[in-house]
């Protein structure tokens, strides 16, 4: 007996579906009313994106102009504030008191440039020294 009723209703509910369908067919979709809508109104979003462009424009020259006349303003040499500490003269040891970036430190040695793999080709070999893998 359920399973005559499931079949009933599932059927009335096709044939009411293929009732209502051909309405909605006939009627305009949502991409269809956005096209319609952006053909409409193509000026609108043309002077939009003009505006923006010359806003964007405008904000980065001002940006630029500020900038120029801010480093026109700060005098060419470098003349510290009152009350600051002067860098110490060079082969002098550092005093107690100084930020470690300015004690001495040591040169890296210089790493060899890694030269571009080509496809087909095997790796070269490591420098004498060096493991093979990164296992090793």
């Amino acid at each position: 007996m359920r399973i005559r009723t499931l079949f009933s209703t599932c059927l009335i509910g096709l044939a009411s579906l293929a009732i209502v369908a051909p309405a909605h067919a006939q009627a305009d979709s949502f991409p269809e009313k956005a096209s319609d809508y952006v053909s409409d109104h193509t000026g609108y979003f043309v002077g939009a994106l003009i505006v923006a462009i010359l806003l964007l424009l405008l904000v980065v020259s001002i940006s630029q102009r500020r900038s120029k006349e801010k480093a026109k303003k700060e005098p060419t040499t470098a003349v510290p504030p009152p009350g600051s500490v002067p860098p110490p003269a060079p082969g002098l040891p550092p005093s107690p008191g100084s930020p470690p970036a300015a004690a001495a430190t040591t040169e890296m040695p210089a790493v060899a440039p890694v030269a571009a793999a080509v496809p087909g080709q095997t790796p070269p070999p490591p420098p004498p020294g060096q493991p093979r893998r990164s296992k090793d």
